[in-house]
């Protein structure tokens, strides 16, 4: 069956799609079994007959095993060839797996009967090619080979191989009966049609280094366009280099036209998406299902379209998320193109240069949450700034801040990962080099995905799941009990619930776990080395035998390290520190706080509120810098402990000697009026310059 490719834009539904024909018997001959199945090699074609019956017992099939290696993309092509007697009349290739089940089929290679897959396997795995026929009864020759390219480009699917001369680019609309390559323009183009027109040029203006300015004679015009109700079809564009280049048709018909505001020309509506499509026509793209202009023909599968679909390039038959779980939108007004896609926008950009100043500043691009008009598909190209992807409402949500990779499959990227909401004819796909840094979900249960990039993903209310990239990444789950996993690089983990779950590998950096609300002990985060506590609450912090990073917050906090060499840090508010096992740095920040050294050799140090320390065991150094309030150190180890004065600038033990005066509490060292420092349980005489140090 012949389908004839061409560079209109078909209805809805009107796309044939043929019934494959019954499977041959390819289990009934030895040597014709998936078991015992011929070797197929590159280079190589094969020739062979085969029978197809509606009898088992007078077919006759084939079966080939060729071995798939992942990213790699194949073309098979069975061809019609005389083999001792006459041709198949209409050939048939599928590929099974090992099992018998389809993973790819042709009818028609889209020039003749002859069939071509173009397929690529996202895992090294053997597949089993099964030459066959259309017809429920056919008999003859064929000719098999299959051929490997490169790993997977698929832009060259969709490039037509031309250009027209930019940047600027004149578009003429036709004015009532005049005539362009044998296309008769009906009526008038009215102001509001003009501004749809122009509103979809811009599309590809915001992208790339072009113009477009209308002009009001048809010579000379890069672009002449027309429209009628007369002609099948939605629309056609002819690319540069073809007979007519340049001119465009456009369907007037009223169930995919209107000329009024808030119609079926909206972005977001079936006829705007025509519009992105033809236009990609005019610019020199291409179909990604046939050979237009010299084109490849994008690799799908059999399960679905692969990247043959709208959400990764507008010049797709298979409109906007054709094999997403709600199909495409039944109501034309909305759930189409808003954009070029990300295929689109990397030959666009190779032809005529990326845009590098839209959207450079910090933007937000909100996911759809809604059907209404307006609502569709859109692809960001944004040239700078900070940006965030966030969602704003109760339904589910994914997001994900990876940009396309425009190499391999759909499942990996190759057209981007598209952020949307559930139920929701919309979302969101990245251009291949944009960064967005940040991503915030909604009241849903959401799951958010980073990338390279230090990312800060939010989720919000609801159950979520974020996944942060290769980055110095922030996961915040909101409220809710969130499973949240860092990836590799130094990330922060934002808990507010026991029943958070932060997810980090063995060696995946210098992690994080802050609370504003919890406790926080860092045995129940596996291979988490540091905690922070947030807010103003009265909550503990507990380290483990590791090196711990422990800090406190504006509450009275309880902090304790643990065993090994831990840093812990009081906050503002008035805190006990305990160092315990291990040689630990502790420092004191503002409020009257307790440091207590206990085992090992430890570094204290005050700071700005009235501290007491206590190094315990070992040999400790007490650190007293300038600001430092009035401080006592409880266990002073003569010979064998420190008190490091050198922030304070002393001429040395005798400058030292001059400021002590004997208490009944120890020694009180006064350096100023609002600060000091008590050694207790001595007198001024047990002291001597070996204790210092200056």
């Amino acid at each position: 069956m012949q389908d004839i490719a061409s560079h209109f834009r078909d209805e809805p539904g009107l796309q044939r799609t043929p019934t494959p024909p019954a499977a041959p018997d390819i289990m009934r001959d030895a040597g014709d079994t998936i078991a015992t199945a011929s070797p197929l090699r590159l280079g190589v074609p094969v020739t062979d007959t085969l029978i197809v019956a509606p009898a088992a017992a007078r077919a006759d099939a084939d079966v080939y095993a060729f071995s798939f290696e992942a990213g790699i993309p194949y073309e098979i092509t069975m061809e019609a060839a005389r083999v001792d007697g006459p041709a198949l009349a209409d050939p048939y290739l599928t590929i099974v797996d090992r099992q018998g089940n389809v993973v790819a089929e042709n009818d028609d290679d889209g020039a003749s009967l002859n069939s071509r897959i173009t397929v690529t396997f996202d895992t090294s795995e053997t597949y089993y090619i099964v030459p066959g026929s259309y017809e429920t009864r056919d008999s003859g020759g064929y000719r098999l080979s299959i051929s490997a390219g490169t790993r997977s480009d698929p832009t060259r699917a969709i490039d037509w191989g031309t250009e027209v001369d930019g940047p600027g680019v004149s578009v003429y609309f036709a004015a009532e009966g005049e005539r362009f390559d044998g296309i008769l323009n009906t009526a008038a183009w009215t102001a509001y049609e003009r501004a749809q027109v122009f509103e979809a040029l811009g599309e590809y203006s915001n992208i790339a280094n072009l113009t477009f300015t209308e002009t009001g004679s048809a010579a000379g015009a890069d672009f002449i366009l027309t429209h009628s109700p007369n002609l099948t079809g939605l629309g056609l564009f002819n690319p540069p280099g073809t007979r007519g280049e340049g001119v465009g048709w456009f369907s007037t018909r009223s169930a995919y036209w209107s000329d009024e505001a808030g119609g079926l020309l909206e972005p977001g509506s079936y006829t705007y998406l025509t519009f992105l499509h033809e236009f990609g026509h005019g610019l020199g793209l291409a179909h990604p299902h046939d050979r237009g202009g010299g084109s490849t023909i994008i690799p799908t599968t059999y399960d679905d379209n692969g990247l043959d679909q709208g959400i990764y390039t507008v010049m797709s038959y298979n409109d906007a998320w054709w094999d997403g779980p709600l199909g495409t939108s039944s109501d034309f007004r909305y759930g189409y193109s808003l954009t070029p896609a990300a295929l689109d926008i990397a030959v666009i950009q190779e032809k005529y240069g990326a845009n590098t100043s839209y959207h450079a500043g910090d933007d937000v691009y909100s996911v759809p949450m809604s059907n209404a008009p307006g609502t569709g598909y859109l692809t960001i190209w944004d040239a700078g700034g900070i940006d965030t992807i966030a969602a704003d409402g109760g339904r589910d949500v994914i997001i994900d801040l990876r940009a396309a990779t425009l190499s391999g499959s759909a499942e990996h990227g190759a057209g981007g990962y598209l952020s949307y909401a559930n139920g929701v004819y919309g979302g969101i796909t990245i251009a291949n080099g944009v960064v967005i840094e940040n991503a915030s979900g909604g009241a849903g249960d959401d799951a958010i995905t980073g990338n390279g990039a230090a990312n800060h993903l939010s989720g919000g209310e609801g159950r979520d799941t974020l996944t942060g990239g290769a980055g110095k990444d922030t996961l915040d789950g909101g409220t809710g009990n969130d499973r949240m996993s860092g990836g590799a690089g130094h990330d922060v983990y934002i808990v507010d619930s026991v029943g958070d779950q932060v997810i980090e590998a063995r060696a995946g950096g210098l992690d994080t776990v802050k609370s504003e609300t919890l406790d926080l002990d860092i045995a129940d985060y596996a291979n988490v080395e540091a905690l922070a506590l947030m807010g103003e609450a009265d909550l503990t912090a507990t380290g483990d035998d590791g090196a711990n990073f422990i800090t406190g917050n504006a509450g009275g906090n309880t902090i304790r390290g643990g065993g090994g060499r831990d840093n812990l840090r009081s906050g503002r508010g008035d805190d006990a520190v305990y160092g315990e096992d291990g040689n630990d740095i502790i420092l004191a920040q503002d409020g009257d706080d307790l440091l207590f050294g206990n085992t090992g050799r430890d570094n204290l140090r005050g700071g700005e509120g009235d501290d007491t320390m206590s190094g315990g065991t070992g040999a400790d150094r007490f650190i007293i810098g300038p600001d430092q309030g009035d401080d006592v150190i409880t266990d002073l180890e003569l010979g064998r402990d420190k008190v490091q004065l050198s922030g304070l600038e002393l001429a040395g033990f005798g400058a030292l000697s001059a400021m002590m005066a004997d208490t009944a509490d120890g020694v009180l060292i006064t350096f100023d009026p609002a600060a000091s420092l008590l050694l207790s349980g001595f007198i001024a005489d047990d002291l001597s310059a070996r204790e210092f140090i200056f």
